[in-house]
């Protein structure tokens, strides 16, 4: 889409399930940091404190919705901890097959003073990965080139010194422990004592020929090899264990991808407001650095429980710093959707550097997102309208009929709720509402919006917005494709009020060559009555969805 990202203020079980026919295999990348079952946030938006059992159930319905997003040749990451770790793992192997499984990285999330009373440092997360049935590999973290260079003119170009020994005995290997000596001084240098050289005498003397054998002007130092970059095989190393950025200049970094501590998302998130309004932010540098490995320029990277916004903020990064339009979806339910998330992502685009709150250069980029809320189990309560009968069919229902009886009598009795759409939605679609809760207010009549409702029904890519006007009568039309079994298929979805409608006039507006239909269409929906050529009534479909949805839930 013409978007750059994608926010969704619900609950993720209902908006994976609302995203199931847009996105079906569209999603290249997955990122999520669930909640971890440990009881220890009582402000958290969803139950910490799951048993094993509830929290597993809670996380295979959300896996295997997004399962179905996910690209065949894509990534799905899961930050976890020690104490659920073995439980996921089995978890996704049954979501994903065992056959997918692809990793299971360590991260260091906290400085290892922070201990508990036995004394063990829990000062570290795991990161799972499970690929599609497709995946291949990781894209693989591009080489430190900054340690070649040719101090002596080499012609052959930039080398690095390399170690010249291997780890086997004398006893191992006779014929590669000897003495070297160095041609032009004739100084020598013993072996290692606990190694040998890496090559015989003859294939060492071609070498020591070729220029390839720097001597130490101390022999108790060892001679190295010389490594020339034009000679590197990949320009990539594979990903291994993740540690913090802050690594001593005299340390070597021995690790080929790097991802911060917990503390670098506090300090990103108190930059970017006065204060720290969010607890537990993950590092960007973390999803960064999977984000690169996993979706190229133009996927879509998603993230369902996405509390601050780090994912958006890692992938707007990524594209700033590496090239490309990656884009991203975001799911969460947390009140502070509108106070962090959203503004967070605000704040991101605007400016790079940021201090309490306050920009310090304005060096932003471009940047458009949706941002939409679904409507909740609570809204759904608030919205029932139940039909009350009279007389002896009351008494049979209310006095003789027992709590067990009712229930299955709910969906007779409650059928004309709002949320199950009561005709009155298709006929003025513009002015429908429903009783919409926003905190600890008291619910509020709010418009839905049914015509972007009825495009993730159908799994519609909108491609242009229209807004026409017959007979002072305003049309709201969207033209764009729909994958199906058929192929991809050109609709054309209409949405006007009825009331009072002249069919024939309208069909012959509609159906001229300057009319909605002027363009090749496969489909045709339109609400209410029509004599448009090719229509279907929407209303079929959009109860069936709605209903297939309400099911899955």
């Amino acid at each position: 889409g013409a978007t750059d990202g994608l926010l969704i203020h619900g609950e993720n079980f209902q908006a994976l399930n609302l995203l199931r026919a847009k996105y079906a295999r569209q999603v290249k990348c997955i990122y999520i940091d669930p909640p971890y079952n440990t009881g220890s946030d009582d402000n958290f938006a969803y139950k910490d404190n799951y048993q094993h059992s509830s929290w597993l159930t809670m996380m295979q319905d959300r896996l295997s919705l997004a399962y179905r997003l996910l690209t065949g040749d894509g990534v799905t990451f899961v930050s976890i901890d020690d104490r659920e770790k073995s439980k996921l793992r089995e978890l996704m192997d049954i979501v994903y097959g065992q056959g997918e499984f692809v990793a299971s990285f360590v991260r260091k999330r906290r400085a290892p003073s922070a201990m508990s009373q036995d004394m063990v440092s829990q000062d570290h997360e795991y990161v799972l990965a499970y690929g599609g049935p497709e995946f291949t590999t990781f894209v693989g973290v591009e080489k430190d080139y900054a340690s070649y260079s040719n101090p002596d003119n080499d012609p052959r170009g930039d080398w690095v010194a390399g170690d010249l020994t291997v780890g086997m005995t004398k006893e191992q290997r006779p014929n590669q422990y000897y003495s070297l000596v160095n041609p032009k001084t004739g100084k020598v240098y013993p072996p290692d004592p606990n190694r040998v050289w890496a090559y015989f005498p003859e294939t060492m003397q071609k070498k020591i020929e070729e220029g390839l054998i720097i001597f130490p002007e101390d022999t108790s130092q060892r001679p190295k090899l010389k490594r020339f970059k034009k000679d590197l095989k990949t320009s990539t190393n594979p990903i291994s264990t993740w540690i913090d950025t802050k690594v001593s200049d005299e340390q070597e970094k021995v690790v080929s991808l790097i991802a911060g501590l917990n503390t670098e998302g506090t300090r990103q998130i108190q930059s970017l407001f006065e204060e720290n309004v969010f607890g537990y932010a993950k590092p960007t540098s973390l999803i960064f650095a999977l984000a690169e490995q996993a979706a190229d320029s133009g996927e879509i990277v998603m993230d369902f429980f996405a509390g601050s916004g780090t994912t958006a903020h890692a992938v707007m990064d990524l594209n700033r710093q590496k090239g490309g339009n990656r884009r991203y979806i975001l799911v969460e339910v947390g009140g502070y959707f509108d106070d962090v998330l959203k503004p967070r992502i605000q704040r991101v685009a605007f400016s790079t550097k940021w201090k309490r709150g306050v920009p310090q250069n304005q060096d932003g980029q471009s940047h458009l997102f949706k941002y939409q809320r679904i409507a909740s189990y609570e809204d759904a309560l608030n919205n029932i309208r139940v039909r009350r009968p009279e007389g002896a069919q009351r008494r049979l229902l209310y006095e003789e009929f027992d709590d067990y009886q009712l229930h299955y009598m709910l969906d007779f009795e409650t059928r004309d709720s709002p949320t199950l759409l009561t005709q009155e939605a298709f006929e003025t679609p513009f002015s429908y509402t429903l009783k919409i809760q926003r905190g600890h207010a008291s619910p509020q009549d709010t418009v839905v919006d049914l015509v972007e409702t009825f495009h993730y029904l159908i799994g519609m890519h909108v491609q242009r917005l229209e807004r026409r006007e017959h007979q002072g009568r305003p049309y709201v039309v969207s033209r764009g494709e729909v994958r199906s079994t058929r192929g991809v298929e050109k609709v054309v979805v209409v949405w006007r009020d009825t009331e009072n409608l002249d069919l024939g006039q309208e069909a012959d507006w509609a159906n001229g060559k300057d009319g909605l239909l002027a363009e090749p269409v496969d489909r045709v929906y339109v609400n209410g009555p029509s004599h448009i050529d090719q229509a279907q009534p929407l209303e079929i479909i959009f109860r069936e969805r709605m209903e297939g949805g309400r099911r899955a839930a």
